[in-house]
């Protein structure tokens, strides 16, 4: 994750900035670090929210309510993508 921070900070407006800050979210994520992928990933909702990389986002953030077992706001937010 660090890496993909360090990449983003570099360019946060060049054109892998999005994707580096995703793949950020995802190693926070897949290392258990729920609440910093969260974070994350809602920064880059609304960085762009309109992007492939937020609706990329809304999902690793619904697959973060249903690792912590929040299935409402896991529904919810696939019911509003």
């Amino acid at each position: 994750a660090q890496m993909f921070r360090q990449a983003h900070l570099a360019d946060p407006e060049g054109a892998l900035a999005p994707i580096s800050k995703f793949k950020e979210g995802w190693c926070l994520r897949s290392s258990g670090q729920l609440e910093e992928a969260f974070k994350t990933f809602a920064t880059l909702i609304q960085q762009d929210p309109k992007s492939s990389w937020a609706l990329a986002s809304y999902s690793q953030i619904a697959e973060i309510y249903k690792a912590t077992g929040d299935l409402a706001s896991t529904a919810k937010i696939y019911e509003e993508q």
